[in-house]
């Protein structure tokens, strides 16, 4: 393998891999379902939503929910922290 294709392979892996972490943070939830047991991160910040959808729940391997703007989420604070007591769940 020459010089010019031990770069080309470098960067390649060096892509595929920043590419595999952006795969891990979903804003919308239909994407985040089409791949359920990638998603990481899910911010469905300002999304309006007056509950949780119950598809989160598909989410096994979810570790950080992002629900700012959506005031009435506030009030089922705890609810939702027991649904999901491995994810850290941010409302700012």
């Amino acid at each position: 393998m020459n010089y010019n294709q031990t770069k080309r392979l470098i960067l390649c892996v060096f892509f595929c891999f920043f590419y595999k972490l952006d795969a891990e943070d979903y804003s919308k939830l239909n994407e985040a379902l089409q791949n359920p047991t990638q998603v990481r991160v899910l911010h469905l910040n300002g999304k309006k939503l007056t509950a949780l959808p119950k598809e989160i729940g598909k989410l096994q391997n979810l570790k950080d929910l992002y629900l700012g703007g959506n005031p009435s989420l506030i009030g089922q604070k705890e609810k939702i922290q027991k649904l999901l007591p491995n994810v850290r769940i941010n409302f700012d």
